[in-house]
């Protein structure tokens, strides 16, 4: 896919190894000559009206065959009845799009002849039914199209930059080559979308479902990302489900790799991370977690926290989650508040892994909790710290910096007491207070 071009609405695939090239998906084997690039007809399997071409590579060739092919006249012709019915207005395009679900929107280059796009109002683009449209190479910058619908569309190589796409979803959405800069997109839905030499910079990415997505070479130079949520769905049954937030949308495809890869969890364990994982109980605490996940995002941006929601019914399922993110993290932060499936997690990984673990509680005079009772078994390990008590949420946060020196101080104790990992220590590095 890195050789990739798009001509006319169309995808040009070459093949690594040079024997063909794929249009569309359809293969089209060619020959070598010296530097040329040359593809004879199979008995009119292709459809051309010309034998034979040749390139002097085997992008312009495909743009030959492209050119030749009498398909490419008939997107064509699609193509320009669609602009007609896009210009209507969204009311009666999204009209079109349920009387005609079957129907493929062509819109490639939609937007770069601005004369044939006199009446669509790119400022309103609102609530627009996109879903599987050919919007290849495109021109949708600062175009309004917030909660429009992109399903499975294909925005290869499209400019949408500065575009409003607050709530848009782009579930399965093909980003190759995608100029996104200072796009927003605030609220989107990018599960499973395919991000592969796309630019984001200076995007804002907060609060997206990113589950499944792909991220490749993408530009992240000065976007805002914040609260990408991980919506991990219990195989076989869709109406079970639990919550991952991460700060970056290439730790949301690592998360994804691992969760679907369970036994690669061993690979990390004893091995250097940034990430922290928290725990809590979502119901009560939430706003604390939330707190703690942004603490670190701001004021320690060499960790990678990781919100695991605990509110939804529990299983073997989602306790291997647990134990996968338990170990690769560095440390754990547990808030032992109002706890409820938090001690059935922990038993799970703390005898498990030696994965430094820092408990925390809410504990003031007027509402003073101890741990559940069986955590005491728990600090039988020398990795499992005493319990950190703090008397209120301003408490917690004016010092969370010496939270934060505590763990790394003890991860480097802990560190020290493994033979194999001792001479690789030189030196713990502390954060300014």
């Amino acid at each position: 896919m890195a050789n990739t071009e798009y001509y006319k609405g169309q995808t040009i695939d070459p093949d690594e190894q040079g024997r063909f090239l794929k249009i569309e998906g359809e293969k089209y084997y060619y020959e070598r000559d010296d530097e040329k690039y040359i593809f004879k007809q199979d008995g009119g399997k292709y459809l051309c009206s010309k034998k034979q071409f040749w390139a002097f590579n085997s992008i312009n060739l495909g743009r030959l065959i492209i050119d030749d092919n009498p398909k490419t006249e008939i997107l064509k012709k699609e193509r320009k009845r669609h602009i007609i019915k896009l210009g209507e207005g969204v009311a009666e395009w999204n009209k079109w799009r349920n009387k005609e679900p079957y129907i493929r929107p062509i819109l490639y280059n939609l937007g770069r002849n601005k004369e044939e796009c006199a009446k669509i109002d790119f400022g309103d683009l609102r609530d627009i039914n996109f879903s599987n449209a050919n919007l290849i190479n495109s021109d949708l910058s600062k175009a309004n199209l917030t909660n429009a619908n992109f399903h499975e569309a294909n925005l290869g190589g499209s400019i949408l930059q500065e575009a409003i796409l607050e709530k848009a979803n782009f579930c399965r959405s093909d980003f190759y080559k995608t100029d996104l800069s200072g796009a927003n997109l605030t609220e989107a839905n990018l599960q499973g979308a395919q991000l592969a030499g796309t630019i984001l910079k200076k995007a804002t990415i907060k609060n997206c479902k990113v589950y499944g997505s792909s991220a490749w070479d993408i530009d992240l130079s000065e976007a805002t990302q914040d609260g990408l949520d991980i919506i991990y769905k219990k195989e076989g049954d869709e109406n079970e489900y639990t919550n991952l937030i991460v700060e970056d949308i290439r730790m949301a495809q690592f998360i994804y790799f691992i969760l679907n890869n369970r036994n690669l969890f061993n690979v990390f364990e004893n091995t250097y991370s940034s990430v922290v994982l928290l725990l809590g109980r979502f119901k009560t605490r939430k706003e604390v977690l939330e707190k703690i996940r942004k603490e670190f995002r701001d004021k320690r941006k060499n960790y990678v926290p990781v919100l695991f929601d605990f509110e939804k019914p529990k299983d073997h399922d989602y306790t291997e989650i647990i134990t996968v993110l338990a170990g690769i993290s560095k440390f754990i932060i547990a808030d032992l508040t109002d706890a409820t499936s938090v001690p059935h997690e922990l038993q799970a990984i703390v005898g498990r892994f030696r994965t430094p673990l820092v408990p925390i509680i809410h504990s003031s005079d007027k509402d003073e909790q101890r741990p559940y009772s069986m955590f005491v078994d728990n600090l039988k390990y020398d990795w499992v710290h005493r319990v950190i008590g703090y008397a209120s949420d301003e408490i917690l946060f004016k010092h969370f910096d010496e939270l934060i020196s505590t763990a790394e101080d003890f991860w480097g104790q802990i560190m020290a007491k493994r033979p194999e990992e001792k001479n690789q220590i030189i030196q713990i590095e502390k954060l300014n207070k």
